[in-house]
């Protein structure tokens, strides 16, 4: 019998809903620690010449939105999974002026996307 060590320990997906169905609306806040690495992976990536990006755990759509307004092509799709409810509400509140090019859908968790 194998004994899960404290360092493994990680959200299952109905764990991660409820958190970020109760919390999602106060994610704002973590711009601080986010908007480093965020900054970073764009300054890395092909963004500009992207044709679509897909993103699993879209949370808020703050990434979507800086993607859409500053990085990407005009013609270029967002699609945005998320396990919460409240985190596609969000993103979808938050991606409206893009809506026609982005959407956001609910996920159950799985890695099996349709």
């Amino acid at each position: 019998m194998s004994v899960r060590q404290p360092t493994d320990r990680y959200l299952s997906p109905p764990e991660a809903k409820r958190f970020y169905d109760r919390l999602g609306s106060a994610q704002g806040w973590q711009g601080f620690f986010e908007n480093p690495p965020i900054t970073e992976m764009i300054a890395h990536a092909a963004f500009d010449s992207a044709y679509s990006v897909f993103e699993f755990g879209c949370g808020t759509g703050a990434l979507a939105a800086r993607l859409l307004q500053h990085h990407l092509p005009a013609d270029a799709r967002y699609i945005g999974f998320d396990i919460s409810t409240t985190m596609v509400s969000l993103a979808q509140e938050h991606l409206k002026p893009w809506s026609e090019r982005a959407r956001v859908h609910q996920s159950d968790g799985s890695p099996s996307i349709p």
